[in-house]
């Protein structure tokens, strides 16, 4: 099971009605409304299950459909340094 953990120094903020998260390089994504929620939840550390159960249960998807935008979406921030994916024992 995957464990998402946001990376030390990420600095957030609202820009022109949108949230933007902001990595130690400077580096941005601006967030969408359930990308905004799953960086809400993912405040402490949180598996991808839970975080897939919390998004199905707020927003009309489907949980395959769920999973893989996800899943997509946290590649994304481990790729700006924005979150860290590692492996619960």
């Amino acid at each position: 099971m995957s464990v998402v953990t946001r990376s030390p120094g990420v600095v957030t903020a609202h820009i022109g009605g949108q949230l933007v998260a902001l990595n130690d390089k400077m580096e941005y994504v601006a967030l969408d409304p359930m990308g905004e929620a799953i960086f809400a939840l993912i405040e402490q550390p949180q598996s991808v299950d839970d975080i897939v159960a919390a998004v199905t249960s707020r927003f009309d998807v489907d949980e395959p459909t769920c999973r893989a935008d996800v899943t997509e979406f946290l590649d994304q921030l481990q790729s700006r340094r924005l979150v860290s994916l590692s492996t619960a024992v």
